[in-house]
């Protein structure tokens, strides 16, 4: 093929391409071809994931769970605050499928509150840590040097120091005058990073010397260019397994602080405080704590599957 003065090496094609800029879109051809092999890619993953039974089985509960919660209040105007005074320790009837708390308020209605609640904390406190922690370890990771060190004896002590101590102290030290869920989101993040910075940095530093990021360099890309465009969507599939298990640890998280007081408070429904006001009448009115501890065990139990299901997907062993 004859070169010309405005034509480039595609470092990962390793095909001539016209000049558009140093890592500008190729023929539409190329185009066309890239997104047929990423087609066919993800027509591969989908049938790897769709084996694992009991990930299909944990996605779909998760999507139905998804849509009750966030749409079931919305469409039925259902409000957990909304109690019947004539209606209280109801165990199960027809109008209420898991029965009525101490002050007459559907357990059903507040379970998929609860739901919702613990998926936005769970997922926005995620993705809070996942930014942390990709910033902080792909640079150490393809940088190195004194960064990388000080970047690791960093995660060392993050390691070290007790996480569920430190989730209590950061709640403690946030302001009340704040919205619980945003004090959720802020200290499981900054308590959650160092996991993902971990994993990332490795990663980097494997695909740092790989054929495509030496070209890339040699052409003069940026450091931020080479991580954003080349690196990172190449290593994507453990951090989506990372993701896959971090919901389910963040969830416990959330839980367990409003169970102890320093997470969402009443009346607004978590698991854990629901699970709190049900065990007091445990003996009694065992529906109270029974539907919360079943609801949050599946939900918990159907994110472990999706991510063993993910890890099948982007593990060594397909």
């Amino acid at each position: 093929m004859e070169e010309n003065e405005n034509t480039v090496v595609d470092p990962l094609a390793g095909q001539m391409l016209p000049d558009e800029g140093l890592f500008g879109p190729g023929t539409p051809a190329d185009a066309a071809a890239a997104a047929r092999s990423e087609r066919v890619g993800w027509r591969h993953n989908f049938r790897v994931f769709c084996r694992h039974k009991p990930a299909v089985a944990g996605l779909v509960y998760v999507v139905l769970l998804v849509l009750a919660s966030f749409l079931g209040p919305a469409v039925f105007d259902l409000d957990y605050e909304k109690g019947d005074a004539s209606e209280t320790l109801i165990p199960f009837s027809a109008e209420h499928p898991f029965g009525t708390d101490q002050q007459g308020r559907d357990l059903l209605v507040r379970n998929l509150y609860a739901a919702r609640n613990a998926i936005v904390v769970a997922v926005v406190s995620v993705l809070v840590g996942l930014l942390l922690g990709a910033l902080i370890g792909a640079f150490a990771g393809y940088l190195g040097g004194a960064l990388d060190l000080l970047t690791m004896r960093l995660v060392d002590i993050m390691f070290a120091f007790p996480q569920i101590l430190l989730l209590i102290l950061l709640l403690v030290a946030i302001p009340d005058s704040m919205d619980r869920r945003i004090s959720m989101f802020v200290a499981i993040g900054l308590t959650s990073w160092a996991g993902y910075a971990r994993l990332i940095r490795g990663q980097v530093m494997q695909a740092r010397n790989e054929d495509y990021v030496e070209a890339a360099r040699c052409l003069g890309a940026s450091n931020s260019h080479i991580l954003r465009k080349y690196i990172l969507p190449n290593i994507a599939g453990p951090i989506i397994v990372a993701v896959s298990f971090g919901i389910p640890s963040a969830m416990m998280a959330e839980s367990g602080m409003s169970l102890i007081g320093l997470g969402l408070r009443p009346p607004m429904p978590s698991w854990g405080n629901l699970i709190y006001e049900g065990a007091r009448e445990m003996l009694g009115f065992p529906h109270l704590v029974l539907w919360p501890s079943i609801t949050f065990g599946l939900t918990l139990l159907a994110f472990t599957f999706i991510g063993d299901g993910l890890g099948g997907v982007y593990g060594k062993d397909r």
